[in-house]
């Protein structure tokens, strides 16, 4: 079965398996989010076969009369002060995919409340910023950076400067910025403060990634490979001295990456440097005047290219599928050990096969030498033949293939991870993770429907 032929059979299975019941806020988000990507891409491909999507799309959004929108899911939760920053970061991205996808829709109303999920988008920002960005500037060794907190932890010390908090939030900000920078004079000037903020959050990665702290710390972690080959993982979270060294929620195992951090960084470092020329125009103005956009740039394109590289010699198997870097902490729902977050890492593969299709990352991918088109393929193709029969459509959670030697050569290269393993999971949350796998597999196929 190729990526064609189960374009249906995949959305149906999503459709099947109800994803309107998820209750979780960050996994609805994010499950929304695939929905919403791969409905463009098969109507962008297939006009008239996705339509029914895409109005089905637009009526779950708010242009109809059904009366459970999503946005009645999402406002509710933006008050909730047990909400961590690391999800309204998910919402808050997904707000603004359905912001775009209701201004591209052309029915009565679909305009009008696209204006609903811009608030909300704007609503995360706010909160993420007021519960866990750092104003501090003596912290060592990179100061600033967003702490996955939660404003009913604000006042202890929970929460950490995780990947997926700052990644998230420099994506939101960035896209935040795009989104209002060409608006009404009033909402310009605001798309300032989101272009401030993707600029500290780039700073933020972009201390990490050069000497000294670089090769003293590892946080991205660059590893040599055949024909002299370099590129790297950034890790779960940067582990030096002091108030980043925490090893808890979640608990951390040494070395762990996961792919779904891979993307957003990818899609956000893309995004800046489709902006450089504005980014240096606020920069040198605002903040630094020596400010060197060629420097920046350079900077910037080998970054990507060592991340890229790093998924494909590290995240892919010799067969050209992508897979999960094998560690307990991603892959284990073990109350003994603490590692029970498996329901939240299995979607990252959807994340990082998302992100390598945005249009910017594609184009900074192109210019840093890098091309996914292959893998994009060989992983759809598997989702695809790895579908269960029956309505469901269920896509298997390996996505069918054997991943013994993949886990093998990993921890040859990376010198950690775990296994052979495979992917455990709470049992009374089976049909949500059901839902969240076939999430991954629209992600998968939204990735390839534009190179068929």
């Amino acid at each position: 079965m190729d990526p064609v032929s189960c374009v249906n059979p995949i959305y149906q299975g999503y459709l099947y398996n109800n994803r309107w019941a998820i209750t979780d806020f960050w996994t609805r988000a994010n499950t929304l989010d695939a929905a919403i990507h791969f409905v463009n891409a098969a109507y962008s491909k297939w006009p008239a076969q996705a339509q029914q999507w895409r109005d089905g799309m637009a009526t779950r959004l708010g242009t109809g009369t059904q009366p459970q929108t999503e946005d009645q899911f999402f406002q509710p939760m933006l008050d909730n002060v047990g909400v961590w920053d690391d999800d309204f970061a998910w919402c808050g991205l997904a707000s603004l995919s359905a912001y775009d996808f209701l201004r591209a829709y052309d029915l009565s109303g679909g305009h009008n409340h696209a204006a609903v999920y811009l608030d909300i988008a704007q609503t995360c920002w706010l909160r993420m910023v007021g519960t866990g960005y750092d104003l501090a500037t003596e912290v060592m060794p990179v100061p600033h950076g967003c702490r996955n907190s939660s404003a009913s932890a604000s006042s202890n010390p929970m929460g950490i400067k995780n990947t997926v908090t700052n990644a998230g939030f420099f994506l939101l900000s960035l896209r935040l910025y795009n989104t209002l920078k060409t608006a009404t004079p009033q909402k310009t000037a605001a798309a300032q403060g989101y272009l401030k903020m993707a600029y500290a959050q780039y700073q933020w990665f972009s201390r990490w990634f050069t000497e000294p702290n670089l090769s003293k710390y590892q946080y991205l972690k660059l590893v040599t490979f055949n024909k002299g080959v370099m590129g790297g993982l950034v890790n779960e979270r940067p582990l030096p001295d002091g108030i980043y060294n925490s090893l808890d929620n979640p608990p951390y195992e040494p070395g762990c990456a996961w792919s779904g951090d891979q993307g957003l960084i990818l899609a956000a470092l893309a995004g800046m440097l489709q902006i450089a020329d504005e980014l240096a125009l606020y920069v040198q103005a605002h903040v630094d005047p020596t400010f060197d956009k060629t420097a920046f740039t350079t900077d910037v394109t080998t970054w990507i290219r060592q991340i890229a590289q790093g998924v494909q010699q590290l995240l892919v198997g010799a067969d050209g599928i992508v897979r999960e870097a094998p560690f307990k902490a991603l892959m284990s729902n073990d109350s003994m050990t603490g590692f029970v977050f498996s329901k939240d890492y299995v979607s990252g593969r959807g994340v990082l096969l998302r992100c390598l299709a945005f249009p910017e990352v594609k184009t900074a991918l192109s210019a840093a030498g890098v091309s996914f088109d292959d893998n994009l393929n060989k992983t759809a193709n598997a989702v695809c033949a790895s579908l269960e029969p029956g309505p469901a459509n269920q896509v298997d959670v390996t996505f069918g293939v054997e991943d013994a030697d993949f886990q093998a050569a990993f921890k040859s290269y990376w010198q950690f991870g775990d296994g052979p393993i495979g992917w455990t999971f709470d049992t009374s949350q089976g049909a949500l993770v059901d839902t969240i796998v076939q999430a991954v597999g629209l992600d998968a196929i939204g990735a390839a429907i534009p190179l068929q």
